[in-house]
């Protein structure tokens, strides 16, 4: 179980953490909570992490929890053939398509993992790839294939999620992939939790505990907000979760980045309402990639929330693939 008595410090695990050498040392430095990302790789190879965590934690003697993270809908670009990365220039119109890659003719054509989100684009929808990197404007749209256009010069990567940038968007919380992921996650025995992502209203929360109800074994639900509405529905929806996560990564996507400052306040508040504990995540100490301790406005920006607050935070890039795992941990405990 999460111990909320103490300021929570969690961590992601990926190729950065995967030895037992590096989690122990990130287990010392002070993490509460490790998450897996069933974004990625098989239901199996997130178990056998959950136990080797466990095992690790179990020699250092500092239980930790481990936090199952749902993928939720996730809209992905295709594979672009042999090719790794694609250059679009603005306004240079391209399709975005249910077929094959077709890079050789104009427009080019970049497939979508799952055709089905074909029909969920409207006319100027503001799409954006990845992080960030590139928006993208709809200009027209039929039944397999969108037409968009870049508002600026960018590269296109295969597998990056797009998403729509409007209050509309509503990814599901709980698709049939994670139904068969929460179900070996049940069976494990070996996670501590769950994490929901795109969590919109209270609905998306009871639908879950249905599903444990079913199965027979229940574990405390982290509703993450990524969504514009799930910010407008916040008040409910910490009512009937067991824990909130400020997931900022989609959250700042998903609407103007300039409203995070305030969804993020909303959040806190109606948390503090509802006597429920809340996470902080996402760019916490990515400074570390560049220095050799966190940027000045991380510093800030995680002790503002901190005395908001938050019942901790989490980091993801940083221990999953940065090149200092131990030291993004260091810092949040000295925080």
């Amino acid at each position: 179980m999460i111990n909320f008595d103490k300021p929570q410090i969690w961590f992601t695990n990926g190729p950065a953490t995967s030895t037992d050498e590096v989690l122990a040392k990130c287990i010392k430095a002070g993490a509460t909570a490790v998450r897996t990302c069933f974004s990625y790789k098989t239901p199996d190879v997130h178990v056998a992490r959950a136990h080797q965590v466990q095992t690790v934690a179990a020699s250092c003697g500092s239980p930790v929890a481990v936090i199952a993270d749902l993928q939720g809908e996730k809209c992905r670009l295709g594979s672009f053939g042999s090719l790794d990365a694609l250059a679009v220039k603005e306004g240079e119109n391209f399709w975005l398509t249910s077929g094959d890659t077709d890079t050789s003719t104009s427009p080019i054509r970049v497939p979508l993992q799952d055709a089905r989100f074909i029909s969920k684009f409207e006319i100027d929808d503001v799409i954006v790839e990845g992080d960030g990197g590139l928006l993208l404007r709809v200009t027209s749209t039929s039944a397999n294939h969108i037409v968009v256009q870049p508002l600026m010069d960018g590269i296109l990567h295969p597998g990056r999620g797009i998403v729509v940038q409007n209050e509309r968007h509503r990814p599901s919380a709980f698709t049939e992939k994670d139904r068969a992921d929460l179900d070996a996650v049940l069976a494990s025995q070996a996670f501590d939790a769950i994490a929901l992502s795109f969590v919109g209203d209270q609905s998306d929360i009871t639908h879950v505990r249905e599903h444990m109800d079913r199965v027979g074994r229940h574990l405390p639900i982290v509703a993450k907000i990524e969504t514009a509405l799930g910010v407008k529905n916040i008040r409910e929806i910490a009512r009937a979760t067991d824990m909130v996560m400020v997931a900022r990564g989609d959250l700042a996507i998903t609407m103007p980045w300039i409203d995070l400052y305030a969804s993020t306040r909303t959040i806190a508040k109606a948390c503090s309402q509802e006597q429920k504990p809340w996470i902080l995540a996402t760019q916490i100490a990515e400074g570390l990639e560049r220095f050799t301790f966190p940027t000045r406005a991380e510093i800030c920006d995680l002790a503002h929330w901190i005395e908001q607050g938050a019942a901790g935070a989490m980091v993801s890039y940083e221990t999953a693939f940065g090149p200092k795992p131990v030291e993004a941990i260091s810092f949040m405990r000295a925080t």
